[in-house]
C-alpha cells in the first residue's frame, strides 16, 4: 500500500489591455490506497471569469 497524496494548484491571469478578461482557477485532488492494488481518487476544479471593473458582477464560475 502506498502513501496518501494530496495535490493543489492555483492560477490567476489578468490582461492589462482588457478589463473584461480576468481569470482565476484552482484545483485540488487526492488519492488514498484502500486495498492492495486499488486506490480511491477524487478531485475538484473551479474556474472563474471575473471583471476588473468593480461595477460588473464577478459571477461566471464553472465547477467540476
Amino acid at each position: 500500500m502506498g502513501p496518501i497524496t494530496i495535490n493543489a494548484a492555483y492560477h490567476a491571469q489578468a490582461y492589462t489591455n482588457n478589463a473584461n478578461a480576468e481569470y482565476t482557477g484552482y484545483a485540488i485532488d487526492g488519492m488514498i490506497p484502500v486495498t492492495e492494488g486499488i486506490s480511491l481518487s477524487a478531485g475538484y476544479i473551479s474556474t472563474k471569469q471575473g471583471n476588473l471593473n468593480t461595477a460588473v458582477a464577478n459571477d461566471n464560475r464553472i465547477d467540476s
